[in-house]
């Protein structure tokens, strides 16, 4: 039932924060919408947004497989990386179904992946900061709930270096590349109220809580 609930949020676009208020992001709803550029069928609109869930999802073992080989520098290890996360029926159960966290989850792992990389160069330059922060933005605009990924990549972007400052620095342009997405995504929605639907994306879930 959840997942025809969030599928039909799709048939809203154009009405959200107007006639339509929600309480959750809506990001996903214009990734699945996708399949409407195709076909105008019901049933052929649940069918193309599954697959693009698997696409992400697909996307999502990709990059589980490219940060294992550059933590591990090791094949075996990345496909066993790989194999322990298709070890997981739920990960198949969302692979083919309309969800939000399906979305978000490979948006997190891309914003992990550009972190990742910026390490590897000795944070030369934090485009890649703020590129992974943006990318964790999107995953958050998925839903809610990728506020833990946030704050989790915040805390370990404090402590992966001894360079306390460096790490700072780090963190602050992390928070730009989020911040910059949060707000083309409010402007996006209401141009004459952005602030408004700051409010309803930080407070909104607390009212169905």
């Amino acid at each position: 039932m959840d997942e025809f609930s969030q599928g039909y949020k799709a048939r809203l676009i154009g009405e959200f924060y107007i006639t339509f208020t929600p309480v959750k992001n809506v990001l996903y709803a214009y990734l699945y919408n996708i399949s409407s550029l195709f076909t105008d069928k019901a049933n052929e609109l649940v069918i193309g947004a599954r697959f693009e869930s698997l696409a992400f999802m697909i996307g999502t073992v990709l990059l589980t497989y490219l940060i294992s080989m550059r933590l591990y520098r090791s094949r075996l290890l990345a496909l066993g990386a790989i194999a322990t996360l298709l070890s997981f029926s739920n990960f198949f159960d969302h692979a083919f179904t309309i969800r939000s966290e399906t979305c978000a989850l490979f948006f997190a792992m891309a914003g992990l992946f550009s972190l990742i990389i910026s390490f590897e160069q000795n944070r030369q330059s934090y485009r890649w900061e703020i590129i992974g922060g943006a990318l964790l933005a999107l995953a958050f605009l998925c839903t809610q709930k990728s506020i833990y990924f946030v704050l989790a990549f915040g805390v370990a972007a404090l402590l992966v270096d001894r360079n306390l400052r460096q790490n700072i620095i780090a963190n602050i342009y992390m928070t730009l590349g989020f911040v910059l997405v949060i707000a083309a995504y409010a402007l996006m929605m209401l141009p004459n109220a952005p602030l408004s639907v700051i409010n309803t994306m930080l407070f909104g879930p607390t009212d169905v809580a």
